[in-house]
């Protein structure tokens, strides 16, 4: 099954707090992301964007992602509040991003409150 992966800018907690809320079957049990399970959809919403657990150099490499989400512009999703990743930013996470579907790759949609 395909999903759909987030970073909700540094509230993670509460993204999984707000699923939870409306009905979602949040499961949290794992580090990197929570998955949750919504209308006959799978969320990925991220705390960390790579492995962090493999060493110094996989903390390093989430990073300079979050280091490229602070200095590039976003653009916004038309007729929405919702914020599309910048091109640095989306070109370096599917460069470090394992597991990527060979049929789509996977994009982060991001929203700022």
């Amino acid at each position: 099954m395909d999903d759909v992966d987030y970073y909700l800018m540094g509230i993670y907690d509460r993204g999984n707090r707000v699923a939870s809320q409306v009905g979602a079957i949040v499961n949290a049990n794992w580090y990197k992301h929570s998955q949750i399970h919504y209308m006959n959809g799978m969320f990925e919403n991220h705390q960390y964007f790579v492995y962090t657990r493999e060493g110094k150099l996989s903390k390093k490499k989430d990073q300079v992602i979050l280091i490229l989400l602070e200095i590039e512009n976003f653009e916004n999703f038309p007729g929405s509040s919702v914020l599309l990743p910048p091109v640095m930013f989306s070109a370096f996470f599917l460069k470090l991003h394992k597991g990527v579907s060979t049929s789509c790759p996977k994009v982060y949609i991001l929203n700022r409150y």
